[in-house]
């Protein structure tokens, strides 16, 4: 298993969650935290083995702030709610342009996408699948205080959603790498617009970014600028 996500200048939103989820796995306090305060832009992967942590510092590859969505598949991973298991076959589900697949459970029901989290609106509500083949979203830790504060009631869809529900309805995807992206087609049909500014959502992300040495236990600093 592992965690990654965009890492800027040694700065990260939901770094607790990440903390949780390397946690469940492998002993936190040592994880040598010092690649990662590496200055620069970069998508780090932490890995736990079974015996040590392993960091690999990969460059940032460019952001987006939409995203396409391309089709709906059957999900075929083995360990949904294990974040690396199931890499591979996630990776064969993308478009040639990086669109995303809405992955659908035994019952035609959508679970997620393939590597987000999708928030759903419907005038004042906010939806979030919670089904049990979704992977738990660190981003959304943060985004969904975010939204509450804005006014939006969050609920949370323990069954997924209909497809034909969720196609109807203004969509972002979340993930730790891009933040919050707008979805703006479903296949070739254009996506309804979300009620707000998604550029100011990433940017009130990013202002919660803390220092990655929190990942072991030690912090300095909040906030930084994307």
């Amino acid at each position: 298993m592992f965690s990654s996500f965009l890492l800027v200048d040694a700065h990260a939103p939901a770094l607790p969650a990440h903390r949780a989820r390397l946690a469940a796995f492998g002993p936190i306090a040592q994880l040598d935290t010092s690649p990662l305060r590496t200055p620069g832009t970069w998508n780090p992967k932490i890995a736990w083995d079974g015996t040590q942590w392993q960091i690999t510092m990969r460059p940032a590859r460019p952001r987006a702030s939409t995203v396409d969505i391309h089709g709906l598949i059957p999900d075929q991973r083995r360990a949904p709610t294990i974040k690396g298991a199931d890499i591979p076959w996630l990776q064969s589900t993308l478009g040639s342009d990086r669109s995303e697949a809405l992955l659908l459970d035994s019952a035609g029901q959508v679970i997620e996408s393939t590597f987000s989290c999708p928030l759903v609106f419907d005038q004042h509500r906010v939806w979030m699948s919670t089904h049990p083949r979704a992977l738990s979203s660190t981003t959304a830790t943060v985004i969904c205080p975010i939204l509450q504060a804005m006014g939006f009631e969050l609920h949370q869809s323990p069954k997924g959603f209909r497809p034909e529900w969720i196609m109807h309805k203004p969509t972002v995807l979340l993930n730790a790498f891009h933040g919050v992206r707008e979805v703006q087609h479903w296949g070739t049909r254009p996506a309804a617009s979300t009620p707000l500014d998604v550029a100011a959502l990433n940017q009130a992300l990013w202002a919660s970014a803390e220092d990655v040495r929190l990942l072991s236990g030690r912090s300095s600093g909040q906030g930084t600028q994307l």
